[in-house]
């Protein structure tokens, strides 16, 4: 039983680990799929610094956890901004 719990509490360690350490560019396109499957038409995302105050909702973290994908509802001229 206790090998079992150890095994099961470093398995939801380290399941989120690959999906931090995605380059910004290829989460942001993986959000915008999702996003464009949805028939979601009006938004941003962009890839601010983890310390950086940004509006909108922060829907994913990229770059090992430095950076956070943030999504901006609303019309704009660039649909997809990474830095």
């Amino acid at each position: 039983m206790k090998y079992l719990l150890t095994l099961l509490a470093l398995a939801g360690v380290t399941l989120p680990a690959p999906a931090a350490g995605l380059d910004c560019d290829e989460l942001i396109d993986k959000i915008s799929r999702r996003l464009e499957s949805k028939h979601v038409t009006d938004y941003q995302l962009k890839a601010v610094p983890v310390e950086e105050r940004h509006a909108g909702k922060e829907v994913g973290r990229c770059e090992r956890g430095s950076k956070k994908v943030m999504l901006e509802r609303g019309k704009s001229e660039n649909k997809v901004d990474a830095e």
